[in-house]
């Protein structure tokens, strides 16, 4: 743990550039008039990258390396930073994202596979809190840079460079040696659905709920008359709400179905989502609904493997965490074209009418799921394990899961 430093603080930046960059470039998209059913495809863009880049990363870390692999991402996402701020044009923002995309999903898959081969019986339950922590506070701080600069001028975008680029240093300097590596399998997509169909549409969902919050959230705020500093805090609260919730998700999560703190979750997140949309989310107790608002929509990917892995065998727990994410990239390669669409059509408010519907809808799936199937036994649920925002396909190592009554390996 004490050697680990490098690898915290670099992935530490890491997290607080990409948190600045999703909400500059929604207001700078918005600033720039773009329609926003362009915005909402150029932010797709990114997660199309990122799942890309999910899959793709395990095969190139196998042949060439970590830290070769962490610094052409770097390089690249640096630069592809850059270039959003000298070729500010839809077309190209929208290319650049998916290079972008795949960039931080490599960086992240790096940092997830050298923490896995860190973490030992007595170590993984600090490495995850310190993960966990880095992951959502690195995300809420970049939004407390939005104001420190002009989102219409370079210096934001240089800032965000600057971070990713330090973000090298201390982990090409790190005094351990790059882990032995082996990409994990995918469990089969239709294999999956078959075994969890909610699980399956949950982490879907969560994708969807994901990407319009981060995505188009700026673009809300921004059209909604927020200025920089309240567009910052806008962003940051549904990270906090996530952040805070972590811990009394877990607890619940131990002692009723899955199925039940999903729906109870969908509810609540759907309620939430309602006021904000006919209220003011700049103030309370509009803020207020927003963090509750981030406090459903965060936890909701754990929830949803944590119910899939209820109906799978141990040992493809791994397998289906790596495949789950390719539906969680599809619903957030979806989310924010649909939400941009719909505010185009509709207005600004659409933004949290559509979050309220997503929430609705799925509500109304777990309860159809409720009476096609028998719920888990209480002692046989898996325990709930907090899953990052950016996983990837080896969050599945870091933190797998295991049955209640197993002893801890």
């Amino acid at each position: 743990m004490a050697q680990s430093w490098p690898l915290f603080l670099g992935f530490a930046l890491l997290m607080i550039g990409n948190g600045l960059q999703g909400t500059l470039l929604g207001l700078r998209a918005t600033l720039e008039n773009y329609d926003t059913t362009v915005i909402g495809l150029i932010m797709s863009c990114y997660f199309g990258g990122y799942l890309l880049g999910s899959l793709t990363t395990p095969k190139l870390l196998a042949r060439v390396g970590h830290i070769r692999v962490f610094a052409a991402l770097a390089a690249m996402a640096s630069i592809c930073i850059l270039l959003h701020g000298i070729f500010v044009h839809p077309l190209a923002w929208g290319i650049i994202r998916i290079f972008s995309g795949l960039s931080f999903a490599g960086l992240y898959v790096v940092v997830e596979s050298w923490l896995n081969d860190l973490a030992q019986s007595g170590t993984r339950g600090r490495i995850l809190s310190i993960y966990m922590m880095l992951s959502h506070g690195g995300l809420a701080a970049g939004q407390l840079l939005l104001p420190v600069a002009d989102p219409q001028q370079m210096e934001l975008f240089v800032i965000i460079a600057i971070l990713i680029s330090l973000a090298l240093l201390p982990i090409a300097l790190i005094p351990r040696s790059a882990p032995n590596f082996a990409a994990p399998t995918r469990l089969g997509l239709r294999a999956l659905f078959r075994a969890s169909p909610l699980g399956v549409v949950a982490t879907a969902c969560a994708g969807v709920l994901g990407a319009v919050a981060l995505g188009i959230g700026p673009v809300y705020a921004a059209q909604t008359g927020l200025q920089a500093h309240q567009i910052g805090l806008f962003i940051a609260s549904i990270i906090l709400g996530g952040m805070i919730s972590q811990l009394p998700m877990g607890w619940l999560s131990d002692r009723f179905d899955h199925r039940k703190m999903i729906l109870a979750t969908s509810c609540v997140g759907a309620t939430m989502a309602a006021l904000c949309a006919i209220g003011n989310p700049a103030q309370f107790p509009g803020i207020l609904a927003v963090i509750l608002y981030g406090g459903m929509a965060m936890p909701l990917y754990g929830l949803a493997i944590t119910h899939t892995n209820d109906h799978l065998r141990p040992d493809q727990f791994v397998s289906a965490s790596a495949s789950m994410l390719i539906y969680n990239g599809i619903g957030a390669c979806l989310g924010p074209t649909v939400a941009a669409a719909l505010m185009d059509m509709f207005g600004p408010h659409a933004f949290f009418a559509f979050i309220a519907v997503t929430f609705a809808a799925l509500a109304v799936f777990v309860l159809h799921r409720m009476r096609m199937r028998a719920p888990v036994p209480l002692d046989e649920q898996q325990k709930l394990v907090p899953m990052p925002r950016q996983s990837t396909i080896l969050t599945g190592l870091l933190f797998p899961r295991r049955k209640p009554d197993d002893n801890q390996q």
